[in-house]
C-alpha cells in the first residue's frame, strides 16, 4: 500500500511541477499524469508555443518515432536521417503497426484516431471521430471512449467491449487477461472486464490491483509514457537542488528488479547540464549543454540501455 501511495504523491508533484504544459521532459522519472482535462489543457498551450520541445519516443524497425510539439518526428537510425511523418501541434500518442503509425490528435476540442504510412507517404485518415488511442491486440487496436471499445485496422466494425457512463476519452490497457479502463487510476475510478468481455467489475480511485496492472501493462507495451522502461528508471539525480550532469538507471522495487546498486551510472556528459527527455525499450533521448538542456537548444542524443551513444540529432532534423 506505501507503494501505491508513493506512486500517487509522486504523480500529483508532477503535475504541480510541470503544470499543463508537460512538453520538455524532466529530470525526474514520473509515472504518467495525463488526466482528461490535463491532456485537453496540455494540447491547448502547446498550440500557443513557438519552440520545438519533445514529448515521447516510439521504436519500430530502423525508426525512431519522436513525438513533438510540432508533430511526428521519424528518424532513421540506419541512414541518420530525419522527417516528419505528421505536422500537428495537436499530436499526442502514437502507435506503429505493419507499417502504419497510428495517432492521436486534438483539434476542435476533440480527441480523434488518424491513421498514415509510417514513412509519411500517405495521407492522414481518420479512423475514428472520438476516442483514446489504446493498443493493439488480435489485429484490432482499442480505444478508449465512455468504456472500451475496439475497432479493425482501417477503422471498421466499432464494437463497444465495456460501457461506462462518464463521457471521457480514457486510458485502456490489458494485463493478465483483463482489459482495464480508467481516466486516471489512481486518481478516478477504474473498471475491468475479462477476455470474453462477460464480468465487469468496478474499483475505487487508488486501488492496489489496477495501479499495479497500469504501471506493469505500459511498461511492457511497444512505447512507454513515462521515463520508465522495462522495470528500470532512467533519469538525473538531484542533489542539494542541482541536477547531475550523469544519467543513472534507478533499480525500483515496486517492479521487483535491481541493478546490483541502488543507482547505477550510465551515461556521463561534458556538458554542465543533462536532461533525459523521453525512452521507450532500448532507447533514452537525451539532451545536453552548457546552458540550455532541451530539446530545442541542447544536443540531443539517442542512447541505449547501456548509456552508449548511437544517434545525434543535428539542429535542421529537430
Amino acid at each position: 500500500m506505501k507503494r501505491h501511495l508513493k506512486k500517487v504523491v509522486l504523480a500529483m508533484i508532477a503535475f504541480v511541477l510541470c503544470g499543463v504544459m508537460n512538453v520538455t521532459g524532466s529530470n525526474v522519472s514520473l509515472a504518467a499524469t495525463d488526466v482528461e482535462t490535463e491532456q485537453t489543457a496540455e494540447l491547448e498551450a502547446a498550440s500557443t508555443v513557438k519552440h520545438v520541445s519533445a514529448r515521447k519516443l516510439y521504436h519500430a524497425g530502423d525508426y525512431l518515432y519522436i513525438e513533438t510539439s510540432k508533430g511526428v518526428l521519424a528518424y532513421n537510425m540506419k541512414k541518420q536521417t530525419a522527417k516528419y511523418v505528421v505536422e500537428s501541434d495537436g499530436v499526442s500518442g502514437v502507435l506503429v503497426h505493419k507499417g502504419y503509425l497510428y495517432y492521436n490528435l486534438y483539434q476542435d476540442s476533440q480527441m480523434s484516431i488518424y491513421k498514415i504510412k509510417a514513412d509519411g507517404s500517405s495521407k492522414p485518415k481518420q479512423i475514428c471521430k472520438n476516442g483514446r488511442l489504446g493498443f493493439m491486440k488480435n489485429n484490432r487496436l482499442y480505444y478508449g471512449h465512455s468504456g472500451l471499445c475496439s475497432m479493425k485496422l482501417d477503422g471498421t466494425d466499432k464494437k463497444r467491449h465495456m460501457r461506462v457512463k462518464d463521457d471521457a476519452n480514457g486510458k485502456v490497457f490489458y494485463y493478465k487477461g483483463n482489459y482495464y479502463y480508467s481516466v486516471f487510476p489512481y486518481l478516478t475510478e477504474s473498471y475491468s472486464v475479462d477476455s470474453k468481455f462477460k464480468h465487469k467489475k468496478k474499483y475505487k480511485p487508488g486501488n492496489d490491483k489496477v495501479n499495479a496492472a497500469f504501471v506493469r501493462a505500459f511498461d511492457d507495451m511497444q512505447y512507454n509514457e513515462s521515463l520508465t522502461v522495462r522495470g528500470y528508471q532512467y533519469g538525473t539525480l538531484i542533489k542539494n537542488g542541482k541536477s547531475s550532469n550523469s544519467i543513472y538507471k534507478y533499480a525500483d522495487s515496486y517492479y521487483g528488479k535491481s541493478t546490483g546498486k541502488r543507482n547505477k551510472k550510465i551515461y556521463q556528459s561534458s556538458k554542465k547540464k543533462l536532461r533525459v527527455l523521453a525512452a521507450c525499450p532500448g532507447y533514452i533521448m537525451i539532451a545536453e549543454s552548457n546552458k540550455d538542456a532541451s530539446y530545442e537548444n541542447g544536443t540531443v542524443k539517442i542512447i541505449n540501455e547501456k548509456g552508449k551513444v548511437l544517434a545525434t540529432l543535428k539542429k535542421s532534423q529537430k
